[in-house]
This record gives C-alpha cells, sequence and structure tokens, in this order.
C-alpha cells in the first residue's frame, strides 16, 4: 500500500476482527464453560427438582401452580384441575398429578383464597393481632354472614367503616369500592367496630 493510499472501511473492520480474535481463543477454555452451563443448567435444575404444588387456575393449555413459600408458576397442561395436586419428584422429568395429603393444608387455603370472590361492606376496623401484622377489616356480606379480611396490600391503607370490599376470583387481594349496598332498603348494614369474628378471609 503506498503512503498516499487510504484504508479502505472493509480492511479497517477486518483487523478489528482480527484483533478481537486473539482474546477469545486465549480465553476459549473460560468461556467454553461458561457458555455450556448456561446451557446446561436450566434443564438440569428442573431434572433434579422435587415439589409438591397445587393446581390455582387453568388458562388455556397452561396452568397455574403454587409451591409452598415460592410465587406461582405456569406448567404446560397435565391431566389435574384447579384446586388438585400436581408433583414433581428427583430425577424424574414429568409433572404429575398426585393425591393430596395432611401437610398439604397450607396450599389448599392457599388455593381457596386466590378463588374466594366475594362484595361487601366494611363495619369494623381492627387493630393489628401482633406488632408489625396488618390491620383487618369486618366485612358484612349480603347474606348477612361476617368475614375478616387482613389489609396487608398497600392500595388497602384507606379501607375505613363505610366503603365497601370486593374480590374476584383468580386474585390475591380485595379492593375498595364504594357501598355495594347503599340505597338498598332491604338490607341495611349495621355499623360495628371492633368485631371480633371466628373466620377469617384466607
Amino acid at each position: 500500500m503506498d503512503s498516499n493510499d487510504t484504508p479502505s472501511p472493509e480492511s479497517i473492520q477486518d483487523d478489528d476482527d482480527f484483533k478481537l480474535d486473539g482474546p477469545i481463543k486465549s480465553n476459549l477454555h473460560i468461556i467454553l464453560p461458561i457458555v455450556i452451563g448456561f446451557i446446561v443448567a436450566p434443564p438440569l435444575t428442573h431434572l433434579m427438582s422435587s415439589y409438591r404444588a397445587i393446581v390455582l387456575s387453568q388458562n388455556g393449555s397452561e396452568l397455574l401452580i403454587m409451591e409452598k413459600d415460592r410465587p406461582p408458576e405456569t406448567i404446560e397442561e397435565i391431566s389435574a384441575r384447579p384446586g388438585e395436586m400436581v408433583c414433581k419428584t428427583s430425577g424424574a422429568w414429568d409433572i404429575e398429578k398426585c393425591a393430596t395429603k395432611a401437610e398439604d393444608a397450607p396450599l389448599e387455603k392457599l388455593y381457596v383464597r386466590y378463588n374466594r370472590s366475594f362484595i361487601g361492606k366494611i363495619v369494623g376496623i381492627n387493630p393489628p393481632v401482633v406488632p408489625g401484622g396488618a390491620s383487618s377489616a369486618v366485612v358484612l356480606l349480603e347474606n348477612k354472614e361476617k368475614i375478616e379480611v387482613e389489609l396487608w396490600a398497600q392500595h388497602l391503607a384507606g379501607a375505613k367503616v363505610g366503603l365497601g370490599l370486593k374480590k374476584e376470583s383468580e386474585s390475591w387481594e380485595p379492593k375498595l369500592v364504594p357501598d355495594p349496598f347503599a340505597g338498598n332498603i332491604k338490607f341495611q348494614a349495621p355499623e360495628e367496630k371492633n368485631i371480633k369474628v371466628d373466620e377469617k378471609n384466607l
């Protein structure tokens, strides 16, 4: 190349590629195991995992399941319905339907909480039972049943007597709504404070 010649962009790019080739080759023994680990780790983790979970809901060909002390996750549909247990054993690839055991009671309560629906009027607010706990709302339903709902969610901080509380199926927390019985002369919800009820809404 003459001193007056200007290198083409293509030749500059080729030179850059050549310069990068050296470090990649010299560190291949470090890079290659990392790449293989990213490829192999997820299926290996799945193969070695073992758990019991409850089916919370079904959406098309997918099931929403929940293990103890873990957030819900989605799996491909198997022969299990919402409310039934599924199991995964270490060394097995497939997740299968399994029989319910006594140890599954906490998961069954979570299923009921997730799928329960109601609407009612707040007739009392109870303080937390333990320090750092949540206040609870006593909710009077239209059938005059009283349930107690713990107010953990931030959007429930404004709960007060006279407002409504609505919980939809396939959700974790209720939401505040206007008094659902306002103007209904057939149902007058008495306002009470610090009401103790036996049943808590899970």
